[in-house]
């Protein structure tokens, strides 16, 4: 399945170029569709525009009478605190409400591919089944709440597995943000 057949697709969200983003944020999929497409807020020169996706989102949630943000919307935007270094991205790019609403159709993944071109330092995966996926795409046996230094693509990257962020306090979503930028500086990983 390609991105631009699907005008539903979110293949990622980051502020400016992915390439320069140290950390991903992975998901298994996500669970606002949009009715904008991911194309609107993509430009050639200067990348994804993070902040009128984030208005738009809002609104649409608005309009439709949910919570301006998801609970785990909430979370992503306390752990990566504005950091442009961060990109969020889910194992299938195809939004539902509902984990379970995702069709085999739209199980469409370009994970690996963003791995393999980006190279990030830390990958925090949430949720069990985004870290099952891991695990099964890179033979690898993590277990939720394990932190551990695996080579991806000839790098050397740092993975953390965590509970669905939907479930974590916000002060330790902010702690989580925290340490993780911490830890880049700390161990300078290298790419």
């Amino acid at each position: 399945m390609y991105l631009k057949d699907n005008p539903k697709s979110r293949p990622f969200v980051c502020d400016g170029n992915p390439l320069d983003c140290q950390v991903f944020i992975v998901g298994y999929n996500a669970a606002t569709e949009m009715k904008s497409e991911f194309w609107d807020y993509w430009d050639e020169e200067s990348g994804f525009n993070k902040k009128k996706w984030l208005e738009v989102y809002e609104a649409e949630r608005k309009t439709s009478g949910k919570l301006r943000t998801s609970p785990t919307r909430e979370r992503i935007n306390r752990i990566s605190n504005g950091a442009k270094t961060f990109l969020e991205t889910n194992i299938y790019f195809i939004p539902t409400s509902k984990e379970k609403d995702l069709k085999s159709k739209d199980k469409g993944t370009i994970f690996k591919f963003l791995i393999e071109e980006i190279k990030p330092k830390v990958v925090l995966l949430h949720g069990r089944k985004a870290v099952k996926f891991f695990n099964k795409m890179e033979s690898e046996s993590l277990t939720i709440n394990e932190e551990k230094r695996v080579r991806l693509c000839g790098s050397e990257t740092i993975i953390v597995t965590v509970p669905h962020l939907s479930r974590m306090s916000y002060p330790d979503a902010e702690a989580l943000g925290k340490e993780i930028v911490y830890e880049i500086k700390l161990n300078n990983v290298e790419k």
